[in-house]
């Protein structure tokens, strides 16, 4: 996967370690610990927050926790 391409999904123990993301370290342990599951946009695009917020399909990763 090349820099442009989004990752539809990924999960926390892939995050493990030493890794470059635009997430807070501490986001993977939290998702696991909880049985969680979160998803990351772009906030520069409104409308994509928008239709997450209304459960909409909406162009994001989705980061999977211990679920």
């Amino acid at each position: 996967m090349n820099s442009k391409q989004i990752a539809r999904e990924i999960f926390t123990p892939d995050l493990a370690g030493d890794f470059e993301s635009c997430i807070d370290s501490a986001l993977p342990g939290f998702l696991q610990k909880n049985k969680m599951e979160c998803i990351i946009l772009n906030g520069k695009f409104p409308e994509r927050v928008i239709q997450a917020v209304y459960g909409k399909p909406v162009t994001c990763t989705a980061v999977k926790g211990n679920i």
